[in-house]
């Protein structure tokens, strides 16, 4: 079998690429050769329908994704489409709402990260096309717990978010829930994150409710450090 994996992430430079090593499509990729499948990565600016194809993946709506659509050939197409802002309705750009309505109905199968994802997607498609759950991988054997690295019990608990400071994330409930919950117990809270578009914003929240000092703003970090 022959597959190829369409995602924004094959078209970054080496440097970025080395930094986030970890990606959904990454990880993908390098599993379903290990289970002797022939991979081609492409970038969406890049890829070309084929026939030469079994099957044809793309993460992500960009450039891939809707040429993959608008292509007549039969080579199935799946579409993961990691579009949390359009399923939540965050998304303003009516294009990209348009956009997304068209892949997923020139679509042949669609890959959600969550049951709630496959229901909109479902009721969307009106089951039309199958719908399978498949959460983003996580090679859990690089993040073992280790109880020993957490030191005494007493010292303030550890609160940590993994994410990017973009408003969909939702950083300021968090800070506000932090703020209540450090009233009646001992709590810090890192921010590891490789996106900073709004840390500012979030420092000057953060010092309003009076709990700057108990947030830490590491940005990014590294599998192993992350691990740690």
């Amino acid at each position: 079998m022959k597959v190829c994996l369409v995602g924004g992430v094959f078209g970054k430079p080496q440097a970025y690429r080395a930094k986030h090593a970890l990606t959904p499509e990454t990880i993908l990729a390098e599993n379903l050769r290990a289970k002797g499948v022939i991979v081609d990565t492409v970038a969406h600016a890049e890829f070309v329908p084929s026939p030469t194809y079994d099957v044809v993946h793309v993460h992500h709506l960009a450039t891939g994704a809707i040429t993959m659509a608008a292509s007549t050939g039969r080579v199935p197409f799946v579409f993961t489409t990691h579009e949390t802002a359009i399923l939540t309705g965050y998304e303003q750009s009516l294009v990209r709402k348009m956009a997304h309505r068209y892949v997923l109905r020139q679509c042949d199968a669609l890959v959600a990260l969550s049951e709630r994802e496959a229901r909109y997607l479902r009721d969307f498609i009106h089951n039309r096309i199958p719908v399978t759950v498949i959460p983003n991988g996580i090679p859990a054997e690089r993040f073992l717990l280790n109880a020993a690295a957490h030191g005494p019990t007493d010292r303030p608990r550890r609160l940590l978010f993994v994410g990017q400071l973009i408003p969909l994330k939702g950083v300021d409930v968090l800070l506000h829930a932090l703020c209540q919950v450090s009233k009646t117990a001992a709590v810090e809270l890192f921010l590891v994150y490789q996106n900073a578009q709004l840390e500012k914003h979030y420092r000057d929240l953060a010092r309003q409710l009076g709990v700057l000092d108990k947030v830490h703003f590491v940005g990014f970090l590294g599998v192993e450090e992350l691990a740690a």
